[in-house]
């Protein structure tokens, strides 16, 4: 064998042995057959990426995990948390049979932290202008960062520090990533081209925004459609629910033996629509004003929540109405430029009008810091939508230390038999006040995989068979309302 023959050999065999020592990590074999493998090895084909509001949480998760609809839950299937931010989630596993995507890898991702107009402006300005609220970085314009096309390409696997698992499955695990794993679209967005948001969530029309909180909205190049009726409802601690009860009875609106009952529809305590736009517009400077007893906490979310703007227009008649707004613990007039949510979980406390305000970037925090108020004396309220289970606010009615009341007498989770309703949407059905129509948000550009999988999300959170929780369907057979806003969630409630 002459010199040459034998370098070209050499060659041959060194670039070989080169290309195995950096055999891209995904086993696509393995991946098919177990989860977690799928997460640590293998990048998404498809990543869909949808932001904005937490109200409909609830919805979106059972949409995103009833098989057949975006995902073939036949194989592995993996739900995915983010540390330290209940607001973001994902799902990963394979495009469901019958879809353009049917058999490809896909992630979905969603990220509902600071709301329906942190979503919507995500979407809007496509990550090329600054974010609302004052310029805060929010995480409007963050991703949790599954394993990359480049480590994958690397053969490098996601750490194993990373991925803790609190359901050990094959075909369906469940995993809580470290928080350091969520990253900028700009830099975290793996193979796909398009680095913004494909869809968004908001309880309330584009139109209908706080103004200042999302960018100039063209309904041709993003145009919305409406989904379902979404109900809301006032939530209050239990100090809270007995404090209304002992109002009602002094009021001779309730018998006496109702006071601390919190299993009958009779013994629900009411607020008015006055109370709560008084307690909005600052003519509420202590529990006192309410005919209450204790120091009272009003729970809201940012400006650039729908359930904020639903709770604006429901109350004050106006989107444009900020409401309290915490300014860092001081006692002064109120001022949007000191409001400020930055960060994934940051409650922003301060005293306005005489009455403690707090703020929350998502429903979920809400909720626990009205079921968690449990001092002797503390009254909290807030508004949330219908969306939640009631298992949010304890493991039983009786272990509930939050509940909802009436609202001008009527009420949102008891049937008219007296039972409770686990879907809330008997009062829905009957013209319950507080209800708006819930939106979705596309690009118009939006093709291929990526519409396909808008629609299907669509399609599954108008199906009146998907029977979800605290929304009562258009105009379906089933489940339905004949109730709507008439095309403005700022016109009074009507039959159609």
């Amino acid at each position: 064998m002459n010199m040459k023959m034998i370098a070209a050999a050499c060659v041959a065999f060194c670039s070989a042995s080169a290309f195995a020592a950096v055999t891209p990590s995904c086993n696509t074999t393995a991946a098919a057959a177990d989860g977690v493998t799928l997460l640590k090895t293998c990048s998404p084909e498809i990543t869909f990426y949808g932001a904005g509001a937490s109200a409909m949480t609830g919805g979106i998760k059972a949409t995103l995990t009833t098989d057949t609809v975006v995902f073939d839950k036949t194989k592995p299937f993996v739900t995915i948390n983010l540390s330290g931010n209940s607001n973001a989630y994902a799902y990963y596993g394979y495009g469901a049979a019958g879809k353009s995507w049917a058999g490809k890898r896909v992630a979905v991702i969603i990220n509902s932290t600071n709301g329906s107009m942190a979503g919507v402006n995500q979407l809007l300005t496509g990550l090329k202008s600054g974010s609302v609220e004052g310029g805060i970085d929010q995480q409007e314009y963050k991703t949790i960062q599954l394993h990359t096309a480049a480590a994958q390409k690397a053969g490098t696997a996601m750490p194993d520090a990373d991925v803790t698992v609190t359901t050990a499955s094959a075909l369906a695990p469940v995993v809580t990533l470290a928080a350091t794993r969520i990253a900028d679209m700009k830099t975290a967005w793996g193979v796909d081209k398009q680095k913004v948001a494909h869809m968004a969530f908001s309880d309330v029309r584009p139109s209908e925004a706080t103004p200042g909180q999302i960018a100039k909205w063209d309904p041709k190049s993003f145009p919305s459609e409406t989904i379902a009726m979404q109900g809301f409802g006032v939530l209050v601690n239990t100090n809270m629910y007995k404090a209304l009860q002992a109002r009602d009875i002094a009021a001779g609106r309730m018998a006496a033996a109702c006071q601390d009952d919190v299993s009958t529809v009779a013994c629900q305590p009411n607020i008015f629509t006055a109370d709560y736009t008084a307690l909005m517009t600052g003519k509420v400077a202590a529990a006192a004003d309410l005919g209450l007893t204790g120091t009272l906490t009003l729970h809201r979310r940012p400006a650039s929540s729908g359930t904020q703007a639903v709770t604006q227009i429901r109350f004050a008649g106006q989107t444009n109405f900020v409401g309290k707004a915490p300014i860092n613990g001081l006692t002064t007039a109120l001022s949007i430029a000191a409001f400020n949510m930055a960060g994934a979980e940051t409650t922003n406390a301060g005293v306005t009008d005489g009455v403690l305000v707090k703020t929350h970037s998502g429903t979920s925090n809400l909720i626990s810091a009205i079921r968690g108020d449990t001092t002797a004396g503390n009254l909290s309220i807030g508004v949330v939508s219908l969306d939640n289970d009631p298992t949010k606010f304890g493991a039983s009615r009786a272990a509930q230390t939050a509940f909802f009341v009436k609202l001008d007498g009527v009420s949102p989770d008891f049937k008219g038999d007296g039972t409770l309703d686990g879907k809330y949407r008997t009062a829905l059905q009957n013209g319950y006040s507080f209800a708006y129509e819930f939106q979705t948000l596309k690009s118009a550009k939006l093709a291929g995989d990526y519409s396909g999988i808008y629609s299907a999300i669509v399609g599954g959170l108008k199906d009146p068979a998907a029977n979800l929780t605290g929304i009562a369907y258009i105009g379906g057979a089933t489940n339905s309302t004949s109730w709507t806003r008439g095309g403005n969630n700022n016109f009074p409630i009507n039959k159609y």
